[in-house]
């Protein structure tokens, strides 16, 4: 029978990113004393995130950026818009060295326990918390979970898988410095949803090449790598085995709603519901859920899941999500028309949701009217969003 370990203030449960970002703002910001249990495997997985940040910020996580980029593209049907910013940049971080580091930061503090056990289960009682593992329990006043959350079935998910190349030799044709967002070009092999391309380029000679779905229904690995190599032939004339692969990547991420494991705790990351579900962005709305929380335990508060996104926004993100579930082959010209009708500073900040009332519409009005309007009608506003 599990042993009662030593009561904690805080348990936080899960190893990935969002848990890592809150470790790392609340050793630098926390200003309270307080007692805390970090728990789950240690998530070893190569992990690439990607956000919008503005040219003259200086964020917490500038020694995780592997690269930034002012200028980006889109490309369906033949034909390319490419974007360059004035005020953003594009940043890629390494999310694995910033789970890395996290745990590096606490090795010294001695108000914050690591274990590295698995949670079987989560209960309360007359407001106090116990968590399970195979080998002991732990009790805390609050609990804050990471984990990932399930999906209803038939939910829309973005799924991935990539690689991480470098050329095998220098005679390789240079590798385009612009990022590639979306490139729908490619054989659009699932009816449910459509393709794309999305790549990063690091250098000349190194590039991370994602094939992404917007789909039901998880593929194959190969499924994914075979885009991939297609990708490398028309839009360099290179096989895949001219480069080496560093590492892989892959992910699924619900678009839609979620079901937590368990409701009844405060909740960080996709599980409280940071993802933007029209796009998949997440680590921004990390960051604003990672700094509300941190304020709540400064309060005092009884810790609360904190939602990110504000809801006349989530509403247009139901909308969407709605049009591409019934018009699945329509996703691909609503974003060429977003990228063409848009500035790009205008679709940077819709993307990550710094827009105003005024670019909200000049982005309804970039959109076909028809099938937003049935998608409107569709879901109603007595939907809880």
């Amino acid at each position: 029978m599990p042993t009662v370990e030593e009561k904690f203030d805080i348990i936080i449960i899960g190893t990935g990113l969002s848990a890592s970002c809150f470790i790392h703002e609340l050793v630098e910001k926390l200003k309270i004393k307080i007692n805390l249990l970090w728990i789950g495997p240690f998530d070893k997985r190569p992990q690439t995130v990607c956000l919008w940040e503005p040219r003259d910020s200086d964020p917490w996580y500038k020694d995780f950026i592997q690269q930034k980029w002012d200028s980006w593209y889109f490309k369906f049907d033949n034909e390319t818009i490419s974007h360059t910013s004035i005020n953003y940049n594009y940043i890629a971080i390494d999310a694995q060295l910033l789970r890395k580091k996290a745990m590096k930061k606490i090795l010294d503090l001695n108000w914050i326990t690591r274990d590295t056990s698995s949670v079987l289960d989560v209960s309360q009682d007359e407001g106090i918390f116990t968590v399970k593992t195979i080998e002991r329990n732990f009790i805390a006043e609050e609990v804050i979970d990471t984990r990932p959350p399930a999906y209803k079935e038939n939910s829309i998910l973005q799924h991935f898988h990539g690689l991480k190349l470098k050329a095998k030799s220098i005679d390789s044709k240079n590798i385009s410095n612009d990022v590639c967002l979306m490139d729908f070009d490619i054989d659009q092999e699932d009816q449910t949803g459509p393709c794309f391309i999305y790549a990063l380029p690091f250098s000349n000679s190194e590039i991370l090449i994602e094939t992404t779905f917007f789909s039901k229904k998880i593929k194959s690995k190969e499924s994914y790598i075979l885009q991939i190599g297609k990708w490398l032939k028309s839009r360099y004339n290179m096989e895949l085995n001219d480069y080496e692969i560093i590492n892989s990547e892959h992910g699924v991420i619900p678009m839609g709603r979620i079901i937590p494991i368990d409701v009844s705790l405060a909740r960080l990351g996709s599980a409280g519901g940071a993802t933007k579900i029209s796009t998949g962005y997440t680590f921004e709305y990390i960051l604003k859920q990672t700094q509300n929380i941190i304020g709540q335990i400064h309060q005092k508060q009884h810790l609360i899941t904190y939602n990110p996104h504000p809801k006349p926004l989530a509403i247009l993100d139901y909308i969407f999500l709605e049009v591409v579930k019934n018009n699945p082959s329509l996703m691909p010209s609503i974003f060429m028309q977003m990228a063409l009708k848009l500035k790009p500073d205008t679709f940077v900040e819709f993307m990550c949701e710094k827009n105003s009332f005024v670019t909200s519409f000049k982005m309804i009005m970039a959109m076909p009217k028809m099938p937003f309007i049935a998608a409107l009608l569709r879901i109603g506003f007595k939907r809880n969003v």
